[in-house]
């Protein structure tokens, strides 16, 4: 696992220990502001926003490109530059470092959902591996994409060290100091966005069980194998393991203490997780998750089981094995989607302060 990341580390998408900081620091930091101010707004919104960035595939990312480049083209042409610099100019300079980051990530948005309508099961696809690179490959040293899409073309954002020597840079000119204030409202926003969408990481949790879903394997050893040993593999076993003892915890103290849930939503901390714990019973869709932390422990044991007897005389069937994994990918997308969805929904009710149903024995919270 890399310390942080660089042109390389995003190339081959590997995780990074400061993307993970990054990204417990921002959900540590959402749940202060939540506490301190007494509402989950700002959370909710962020839960609301990542599929903006989850649904995203190389055809949105193209068509956001297009659509943002035209914009600013359109831009530039009706409020063109003049050779030399003055303060009208100066102003059109702070007025456009405003105008960018809103019009990026506008069309970006625009774009994504214009493909989920058009190539639906492509965008759902793709979700696992965006949430990989969000929470865990996109760092503080990861570029910042300006441009939508620039990646496609091979091309490099602007890199954050590189922002900050811009913005630290010694300035003699007035125009100088212009351009500190345009840089500063350029690339904040994108830094903002970019933390309050780790912040949510706590909600998709549960796609953790889904990042090595396929139901395509053409190569059955190097599916297994990176089954057992990639490192968002370990992240998900790690987490399947630490859900279940949540559940076993919260089953002792259910049974040994019966004021156990009024215990829990006297303490304020405590308060902000009750709707995600559920102090008081176990709702179907924790045992769903429940479910889906053991099927993904069971794979993990059994994909080194298939590997030490693969090309020996006591070898499984490929098919079987390959049967198997692909049923479980569909089995484990199926059980994450209805738990995400559900935590969603919740951490939307509560930040609106719905009178909707209560969590029970319902399938869902808003079932008859």
């Amino acid at each position: 696992m890399q310390i942080y990341s660089t042109t390389e580390t995003q190339k081959n998408q590997r995780i990074t220990v400061l993307a993970i900081v990054e990204t417990v620091l921002a959900s540590v930091i959402a749940v202060v502001i939540a506490i301190y101010f007494g509402t989950t707004a700002y959370y909710a919104i962020a839960v609301c926003g990542l599929p903006t960035m989850l649904l995203r595939t190389e055809k949105s990312a193209r068509r956001a490109q297009l659509w943002f480049l035209w914009f600013v083209t359109a831009l530039f042409r009706r409020f063109p530059f003049a050779d030399k610099p003055n303060l009208l100019d100066a102003a059109k300079m702070v007025a456009v470092a405003v105008i960018t980051p809103s019009a990026s990530i506008i069309t970006r948005t625009l774009a994504t959902f214009a493909t989920l309508f058009t190539n639906f099961l492509l965008s759902i696809s793709s979700i696992p591996k965006n949430w990989k690179r969000v929470c865990f490959e996109t760092d503080f040293f990861s570029e910042i994409e300006l441009v939508p899409g620039r990646w496609l073309d091979g091309n490099e954002g602007s890199g954050s060290l590189e922002f900050w020597r811009s913005v630290t840079a010694p300035r003699t000119h007035w125009l100088g100091w212009i351009l500190f204030v345009a840089e500063i409202l350029l690339f904040l926003p994108f830094f903002v966005f970019r933390f309050s969408m780790k912040s949510t990481a706590f909600v998709y949790l549960p796609i953790l069980w889904i990042a090595s879903s396929t139901f395509e394997i053409s190569d059955l050893k190097g599916y297994l194998k990176r089954f057992r040993e990639s490192e968002f593999q370990i992240l998900g076993l790690i987490y399947s393991i630490g859900f279940l003892l949540f559940m076993l915890a919260k089953l002792i103290l259910l049974t040994v203490y019966k004021n156990f849930a009024d215990w829990w939503n006297a303490n304020p901390v405590a308060e902000f997780f009750s709707t995600y714990v559920v102090p008081s019973e176990f709702p179907i869709w924790q045992l769903a998750s429940s479910i889906n932390a053991v099927l993904f422990i069971v794979l993990w044991v059994l994909a080194k089981s298939a590997l030490l007897r693969m090309d020996t005389v006591d070898a499984w069937s490929a098919k079987v094995v390959e049967h198997l994994y692909r049923g479980s990918s569909f089995v484990r997308g199926i059980l994450t989607s209805y738990a995400v969805s559900i935590t969603v929904y919740l951490t939307v009710e509560v930040a609106c302060k719905w009178s909707l149903p209560p969590l029970g024995t319902k399938l869902f919270p808003w079932g008859d």
